[in-house]
């Protein structure tokens, strides 16, 4: 057997970025029966792992459940590219190009979904930054709508347009209200 690691790391990074990109490709153990993805909020640093957050409505026609399901989504990718190009970790945890996703879920009461998603529907910024900057390393944050119609996704490096500290200041508020939920659990 041929080994090809290169490629292999490609395939497994290729398909954790589209499970973390688009809720619906969830494992099916992990995907909410009956629930839609409403809002993704994101951060991929550079060499931490990866956390994604999809707060997701109920679509029951006639029940209507007072609480959203958010889950948490986290790959390890520094893990597994170890576990993939480290012979003995290899060994321990297989070479298998599929990703070590983490998955968790809570409930969260309507009315704090609401606020949550209020405020960020009035958060006013210039949808056209007027500096682009280039970096290697860092994180990358961003925040997706699953609206029918509309849908927005907005994605950000670390050095951020200086018009966007309104929206910047949501995400960080946001984010720290899901990791202080999550903690719990």
């Amino acid at each position: 057997m041929i080994e090809n690691r290169k490629n292999e790391w490609s395939e497994l990074e290729a398909k954790a970025m589209e499970i973390l990109e688009n809720p619906r490709l969830l494992p099916k153990d992990a995907i909410l029966k009956f629930y839609q993805p409403v809002l993704r909020v994101w951060i991929y640093p550079s060499f931490s792992p990866y956390k994604v957050w999809v707060f997701s409505n109920p679509d029951f026609k006639t029940i209507r459940p007072k609480n959203l399901k958010v889950i948490e989504v986290t790959w390890d990718k520094n893990e597994d590219y170890r576990r993939l190009n480290n012979p003995l970790e290899g060994l321990k945890k297989g070479f298998g190009t599929r990703p070590k996703l983490e998955i968790k879920s809570i409930e969260i009461e309507s009315e704090v979904f609401e606020s949550i998603y209020t405020e960020l529907k009035q958060v006013q910024f210039s949808a056209f930054a007027s500096e682009d900057r280039f970096g290697i390393d860092g994180v990358t944050y961003g925040i997706e709508t699953f609206g029918f119609f509309c849908k927005t996704r907005i994605f950000w490096w670390s050095v951020y347009p200086e018009e966007w500290q309104n929206l910047v200041d949501w995400f960080e508020k946001t984010t720290k209200f899901l990791e202080d939920e999550f903690s719990k659990i």
